[in-house]
Parts: C-alpha cells; sequence; structure tokens
C-alpha cells in the first residue's frame, strides 16, 4: 500500500504545473501561494493577484491584470527588498519589480531571465536569487546569470526556495535534492546524505542548524549529522524570532507548531480543531510578535496569535462596484492620436480623484488633464510614441484600468 501511494504521489508531482492550480476552481482568492509583510502591509500572492493587505484596519486592494501591469494574476513569490521595493514572481509572466508605484517586468521577452515561471526569490550577497523550472537565475541589477546542470551540480529542475546562513552561504531547496552555495557547490540528496527525499520545498537556518522541509518531512542537518524531526509531507517551515520554536506548512495534516525542538513536542492545526478550510499550507510568516501568517492552498488566508484564529477578508467586491462605474465612462477615441477624452455619464466629474497614463513597463507618462466640458476630460497624447499603452482612472478610492493604442 505504501508503495502505491509513493507512485501515485511521484506521479502527481511530476505533473507539477497541473498540479499548482488544479484545486482552484473559482475565481476568488482562495489559493494563497506567498506572503510578504512590509511594515504594517501584508502582500499576498494568489491565484487572482496580488493582494495589498493593511494588517491594521483590514483595508485591502487587489492588482491584477486589468488593474496595474501585472502581467500574470498567479503571484508565486514576494520579496521585500532592503529599500522596501518589491519583488513579485509570478507563474507564467516572469519578475516584477514595484518600487514608488513604477511598475518593471522582467520576462524571456526582454531580458536573459531563464523562464518567466517563478517559484522563489532570495537577495544574497547584494544578488537577486530566483528558483525557477529550469534552475536559479541570479540578476545583480543588471545582468542575469543562470545556473543549472550546464555549469553548477544543480539539476535543471524546479527550484522552490532558498535560505540564506549568514553572508557567505546559500541554501537552495530543489525537487532534485539540497543544494548549498559558498563559491562552490555541494549536494545533497537521499542517496549521499539523511535527506528522507529528494523533494526539498523549504530551508530554514537556526544558530547553525538547518531545518530542511521535504515531501518524507523534515529533517535537522548540523553540517554532520541529519536527524529527523517529523514524517509529514512538509512545504514551507519559518522559525519564532523569539524562542526556538518553529512552525510548520503541511500538503495535507495542517500547521504543525513545535513547542521545544529538544523534546520533540508538537501541536496540530487543522480543518478539525480550527476554522481552517483547507489543510494545505502554502504559506508562513512568523513576525516579531510572534504571530503567525498562514497561506492555505484553497482556504485563504489566517492570521495566528496564541490560541486565537482569524480568516483575513480579501473579498474584492464589497464597495463600489467597478464593473458599473466602468460602464459609466466612456473613452475615445480608441486608438488614439494627439488626445484621448474621458466622458463621464451619469456621475459629476469632480467624483475623478486623478487620470493616469502609463507604459506596459509601469512608467508613470502622464497626469495632467484638461476639462472641454462638465462632463469630459482630456489628456494630449501627441508626444507619445506608437504601442499600447494603460490608462488608469481614480475613484472614490478604487481604480480602472483601460488598454488604449497610440496610431
Amino acid at each position: 500500500m505504501k508503495q502505491i501511494l509513493f507512485y501515485l504521489l511521484l506521479v502527481l508531482f511530476m505533473n507539477f504545473n497541473t498540479l499548482l492550480y488544479a484545486q482552484c476552481y473559482d475565481n476568488t482568492c482562495e489559493c494563497v501561494y506567498s506572503l510578504a509583510l512590509q511594515e504594517d502591509t501584508l502582500w499576498i500572492g494568489t491565484k487572482v493577484g496580488l493582494f495589498k493587505y493593511n494588517i491594521k484596519n483590514g483595508n485591502k486592494q487587489l492588482y491584477d491584470k486589468t488593474n496595474s501591469p501585472l502581467p500574470n494574476n498567479f503571484v508565486n513569490a514576494i520579496k521585500v527588498d532592503t529599500d522596501q521595493s518589491l519583488w513579485i514572481g509570478t507563474y507564467g509572466g516572469g519578475l516584477v519589480h514595484l518600487k514608488n508605484n513604477q511598475w518593471s517586468t522582467f520576462s524571456t521577452n526582454n531580458s536573459q531571465i531563464s523562464s518567466n515561471n517563478i517559484f522563489g526569490i532570495e537577495k544574497f550577497q547584494d544578488k537577486l536569487w530566483l528558483g525557477t523550472e529550469k534552475g536559479v537565475a541570479t540578476y545583480d541589477g543588471t545582468t542575469f546569470k543562470v545556473y543549472n546542470q550546464t555549469n553548477s551540480l544543480l539539476p535543471s529542475s524546479v527550484v522552490f526556495s532558498f535560505a540564506n546562513e549568514g553572508d557567505s552561504v546559500m541554501w537552495v531547496a530543489v525537487s532534485g535534492g539540497l543544494y548549498k552555495y559558498n563559491g562552490n557547490w555541494t549536494s545533497y540528496t537521499r542517496e549521499n546524505s539523511g535527506l528522507p527525499h529528494n523533494i526539498v520545498y523549504n530551508v530554514a537556518v537556526k544558530e547553525q542548524l538547518k531545518y530542511v522541509s521535504t515531501m518524507g518531512g523534515i529533517v535537522c542537518f548540523d553540517g554532520n549529522t541529519w536527524t529527523l524531526k517529523s514524517y509529514d509531507y512538509t512545504l514551507v517551515l519559518k522559525f519564532d524570532p523569539n524562542s526556538n520554536e518553529y512552525w510548520a506548512g503541511t500538503a495535507t495534516s495542517g500547521l504543525n507548531h513545535f513547542l521545544n525542538d529538544s523534546y520533540g513536542g508538537f501541536e496540530t492545526y487543522n480543518t478539525s480543531n480550527s476554522i481552517m478550510t483547507n489543510n494545505n499550507v502554502q504559506a508562513l510568516i512568523v513576525d516579531n510578535n510572534s504571530t503567525v501568517w498562514i497561506g492555505t492552498w484553497g482556504g485563504g488566508a489566517y492570521k495566528l496569535v496564541p490560541g486565537y484564529f482569524t480568516k483575513l477578508n480579501l473579498d474584492v467586491t464589497e464597495g463600489i462596484n467597478e464593473n458599473i462605474i466602468a460602464s459609466d465612462i466612456s473613452i475615445y477615441p480608441n486608438p488614439i492620436e494627439d488626445y484621448v477624452d474621458i466622458d463621464c455619464t451619469s456621475f459629476p466629474l469632480e467624483a475623478l480623484q486623478k487620470v493616469e497614463i502609463y507604459n506596459l513597463n509601469g512608467q508613470l507618462l502622464k497626469t495632467k488633464k484638461d476639462k472641454v466640458s462638465e462632463n469630459r476630460i482630456r489628456i494630449a497624447t501627441d508626444n507619445l510614441k506608437s504601442g499600447i499603452y494603460l490608462l488608469k482612472i481614480y475613484f472614490e478610492g478604487k481604480n480602472i484600468i483601460e488598454k488604449i493604442i497610440k496610431k
């Protein structure tokens, strides 16, 4: 029976790209793949786009292909850089940099990045490290470099995540094992180490100890000895910054809280004893207050303070109906030549807070507008080059985006 189960799991993994999204049938935000905390903002990567969620008041905004330059709505990875800018890894759209409301996209069409499917992002030795389905790509701000089987020990397969050990060592979790980079590459697999499985999803470093999450459980590596901590199929692991306790998100068993590593005790939160509606935990953050932020595959996002769960409300249908607003606005001509007019047919022009034109790289080009009638404003576009642009209209805290074409 165990052998049959193993082969079933192997088949599922080999169809990884299908498995990744197969159980998210609807168009809601219940499938969460990544989380990042930036002061009072929790960034949430979902199948429908990128959420900006204020953890103080619950206000949220969804960025997707319809209202931003985000190239793909599947957001797999998020990294807050030291300058507080945001790196966003998408599945199918490449890498996005968001800084001061300016969006820049790096894909196989406009850069040397190895793949448009990005699963992990980390900063190491002033370079951005990207986990792709074709090995590791690094970016120094100018040039991309690829590590795969042609120039390293890394296999050309899915790279899920990274972990820094100081400034000198990078650990890489890969679908073919665990890899260490310190100027040279070292490979750890089930065949040459104590890894319980060669599918490695996540690594966490704590006081020279490496905790490795695999399809076969969690193992601790002190540089010499491998110690098995759990048999659960584990996707992600994070330490509490205030203690040696750690949290582990599993594929089928929910969230495990390891209370005291010396004695191996732990507690589990899942659909049977909490408000969680899905036991597949894809993303975790443990902040400086020991609050746990949880992203599940099909059950949405949660906040956990000691003994108390809260589900984050990511419903974007509340408040103003943007579809109604869009139907009450006319944008013409399109394609444009020397100007574009915006006609508000059923609400006062003053309700429009601002109007902007961006290029597809997220660069703001135009904000000036002239009122030509009681219900119409005009933006001059005579100095724009031929191409496709995004017209962004702000209305009472909401915004809509329309593509316009310059002849």
